[in-house]
């Protein structure tokens, strides 16, 4: 991204499909200089929005691509920056970086901005809480007590109904849910494939039960607080449909003094 006092340019943009120039882009966020020629390209999209009420970020990228043609914002004078830097999630793969801390360190290390595009609500929150992004140096200075459920395997359904199992008895003995890191989902061929919570579940369902921090939170919370949780595994319910077995659970969660519960599905 070039700076503000290099005369060349006058608007950056987010690319909204592929690397390049040619690019559609993204008007979520933008980078502007108070030029003549920035103040014409906004007037004359609002002017064709006001006409038309057409979908804005089209509009936008209409008005560039006259402007482009008009030679007035042809590169450098207008810029799609780099995707390596400046990511947009609605453009890369999720589901291989989701489960791998390796790969997302390099996400971490290679960009300056992710914009989650594509993602709504509940579940933009989770994401970015999961990746590292949630720079909030009082969420993870005070840790609450925590139960994690682990081993969870299973087909779609039953994966969801033992995280809310799972959620369910964090509520019950006063600790916050954190979500598993990965799941073993059995396919309808027989076959088991590691996945991330939320491509097997609708995580807001579980996210509404009570408070819950993401599965990475032991590792995104080292970078404001040093301090080690003590950590203590019980075994988990054999059923997945709640009965009287499940109040011993309940009740070596209420008397147990880690501060990481794990509740082993195994």
């Amino acid at each position: 991204m070039r700076p503000l006092d290099d005369p060349s340019w006058h608007l950056q943009f987010q690319s909204d499909r592929y690397e390049g120039q040619g690019s559609y882009v993204n008007i979520g966020w933008y980078w502007a200089r108070p030029t003549e020629i920035t103040k014409q390209f906004f007037r004359r999209a609002q002017t064709r929005w006001v006409d038309k009420h057409e979908w804005d970020q089209g509009v936008v990228n209409l008005i560039r691509l006259e402007m482009i043609d008009e030679g007035l914002l042809d590169f450098p004078k207008s810029i799609v920056v780099s995707l390596v830097q400046y990511k947009a999630t609605l453009l890369f793969d999720w589901e291989a970086i989701f489960i791998d801390t390796d790969l997302i360190d390099e996400m971490n290390k290679e960009g300056i901005i992710v914009h989650y595009t594509g993602i709504w609500a509940e579940r933009k929150i989770f994401m970015a809480k999961h990746f590292g992004h949630w720079n909030n140096k009082t969420y993870y200075a005070e840790s609450p007590l925590l139960l994690q459920p682990v081993n969870i395997s299973g087909t779609s359904s039953e994966i969801f109904q033992k995280m809310v199992r799972a959620a369910n008895i964090a509520n019950l003995c006063g600790r916050t849910f954190m979500f598993p890191f990965v799941v073993n989902e059995r396919l309808p061929d027989s076959t088991w494939r590691l996945e991330a919570p939320h491509w097997t579940s609708e995580i807001g369902d579980i996210m509404r039960v009570g408070p819950w921090v993401e599965s990475t939170y032991l590792r995104n919370r080292r970078g404001h607080n040093s301090t080690e949780l003590s950590e203590e595994t019980i075994l988990g319910p054999r059923d997945i449909i709640w009965n009287y077995a499940s109040q011993p659970i309940v009740d070596a969660c209420v008397t147990s003094k880690s501060e990481l519960l794990k509740l082993d599905f195994a």
